[in-house]
């Protein structure tokens, strides 16, 4: 795990960003040009992706990536994730409170929440995703991912990306359903406990105006459990937001670094 900083600035506030699944860290290239004058970022390459080490099934996943996250965390920072980098922002929101100040959630993927609350809409993506879960059955991992992108994508054909991505995200796919345990089947039973009503940072739960319906009943579910969390919608966006619409992201961002300072 090698992560990257943006130039220091005299008085910034620093942002520890963690991406998606078959990302890196460069994918928050935009989201730092946005901030920049506001904050510095910090971003590092999740298990399996960019230049960090392969995650191997020995490992618990969720609970490497969070520890890699924690180690990042050297002082109070602001956290904001991305899909399953926002499930990992929560944890380590939970494990280490005095070190967030302020943690904003970008659909975060822990989709246990809503198979919990809504089973039916989660039913309803299995079914979304009844062919990703077929290749990887197979083994076919290049289906799988081109599967996988038609649902969780940002809507650009399988065939338009260039050969050498569509390759990067073939080669990692079998990253996705190492996260069950923590993202599905909520193994350490966080929904059981009341921990998610004690953050008492400022939350963001951001979601695009073109999210998936599981994904809304997942933010649904974290924001009945998380009283002070605010909702918040970006117009015109997908699930993938903090790639397409980096702006809007950062301007939520400095909203929070801003209510901090107040």
């Amino acid at each position: 795990m090698t992560p990257f900083v943006t130039r220091d600035g005299q008085g910034l506030a620093r942002v520890l960003a963690i991406h998606c699944t078959l990302a890196h860290s460069g994918a928050w290239k935009e989201f730092t040009q946005a901030i920049m004058g506001s904050a510095y970022v910090t971003a590092f390459d999740l298990p399996s992706h960019g230049k960090s080490v392969d995650w191997t099934p020995d490992h618990d996943q969720h609970r490497l990536s969070t520890d890699w996250g924690l180690s990042v965390l050297s002082e109070p920072m602001h956290l904001v994730g991305h899909s399953y980098g926002g499930t990992v922002a929560m944890r380590i929101a939970l494990e280490a409170p005095e070190r967030v100040l302020s943690l904003t959630m970008f659909e975060p993927v822990f989709l246990a929440a809503a198979r919990k609350d809504e089973p039916e809409r989660f039913k309803e993506h299995e079914l979304e995703l009844a062919d990703y879960e077929i290749m990887i059955a197979r083994g076919d991992f290049e289906q799988a991912a081109r599967a996988f992108n038609r649902v969780w994508g940002d809507g650009t054909p399988w065939l338009n990306y260039p050969e050498v991505t569509r390759s990067y995200m073939a080669d990692r796919i079998h990253f996705v359903p190492g996260g069950a345990p923590f993202l599905i089947d909520d193994h350490t039973g966080l929904l059981d406990s009341d921990a998610l009503s004690h953050l008492a940072m400022p939350v963001v739960l951001a979601q695009g105006e073109h999210t998936l319906d599981v994904m809304d009943a997942a933010m649904a579910a974290l924001a009945r459990r998380i009283p002070i969390a605010q909702r918040v919608r970006i117009a015109g966006a997908g699930h993938m937001a903090p790639m397409t619409h980096p702006a809007e992201l950062a301007a939520i961002v400095k909203s929070q670094i801003a209510a901090c300072k107040n």
